[in-house]
């Protein structure tokens, strides 16, 4: 295990270690995120496998699982100072097809939790749409459920 040291410019109110552990980057946070670090510059795709790992690992007293991540901290993990929409659109579609992760944009915030959750929320179809909000939408498409 190699640990890179770097120099944190402005108000140091977190202080930012990076591991490299086989190739994959690991934030470990001992602060807040008034800092900007320099770090390369990832792909869409490294940057997916990162927070699938980091998905994957026990942190903050909890299980594996779903997380949220500062997007100012994101931007860092992607290797960037700011992170545009395109980017976060294009981590996302790696996570979800690579992962089977799902990509939240809370603006300032991004969750990411597993896709599947999803598939167990009701569905609200065509029928219950006329039913209940008394609209009927037109469509080539049939729902599954009606």
């Amino acid at each position: 295990m190699k640990i890179s040291t770097f120099i944190v410019t402005g108000d140091l109110f977190w202080t930012l270690c990076i591991l490299y552990v086989d190739l994959s980057l690991v934030f470990v946070m001992l602060g807040q995120h008034n800092a900007w670090v320099k770090v390369k510059m990832k792909t869409f795709e490294e940057t997916a496998d990162l927070l699938a790992q980091l998905y994957d690992r026990d942190f903050n007293g909890k299980r594996k699982g779903r997380f949220r991540i500062a997007r100012t901290t994101f931007a860092m993990l992607a290797g960037r100072q700011n992170i545009e929409q395109l980017s976060v659109d294009q981590v996302r579609l790696w996570l979800s097809e690579k992962h089977g992760l799902m990509l939240i944009d809370m603006y300032d915030e991004i969750a990411i939790i597993k896709s599947s959750i999803f598939r167990r929320y009701r569905k609200a179809t065509n029928g219950v749409l006329k039913d209940v909000l008394g609209i009927s939408i037109e469509s080539d498409e049939i729902d599954e459920d009606e």
